[in-house]
């Protein structure tokens, strides 16, 4: 990010902002200091609060960035994901996108857990039927 970012003619603490902003949407820090970060991380987060058919088309077009992945190595990292977001005591850092959204996102995330865990199955017997018909050759 930061080798990207200084293509653009900026001085230097604007370059560390936008490249902290950056990584803090890797959602891998439950809690920041800075009001600004927890903003964008909320922002980033927005979309697990729409409305459910719109949250699945979004999740449609992230299992669409991983079609390179072996689908069930995308199901096994999307469900431990999921799994960490609803392990939080909040997902939302700011009290406005909490009262806003942490209800739906919570729903939303645990429907969602629950149709990745069935695809997991569904994946897992068809492994496992492929295996023995090729064992059976």
């Amino acid at each position: 990010a930061i080798c990207a970012l200084s293509e653009f003619d900026l001085c230097g603490s604007y370059l560390g902002d936008i490249y902290d902003m950056i990584l803090a949407t890797r959602h891998t820090t439950q809690f920041y200091d800075n009001e600004m970060l927890s903003l964008i991380c909320d922002i980033d987060l927005k979309g697990l609060a729409k409305p459910y058919d719109q949250f699945r088309i979004a999740s449609e077009a992230i299992a669409d960035e991983f079609a390179s992945f072996p689908k069930n190595e995308y199901i096994s990292g999307r469900i431990k994901w999921i799994e960490s977001m609803l392990s939080r005591p909040k997902i939302y850092r700011t009290i406005f996108f909490r009262r806003q959204c942490e209800e739906n996102a919570r729903k939303n995330l645990e429907t969602h857990l629950k149709e990745m865990r069935e695809m997991q199955v569904k994946s897992i017997k068809v492994h496992a039927e492929a295996k023995e018909q090729s064992n059976a050759v």
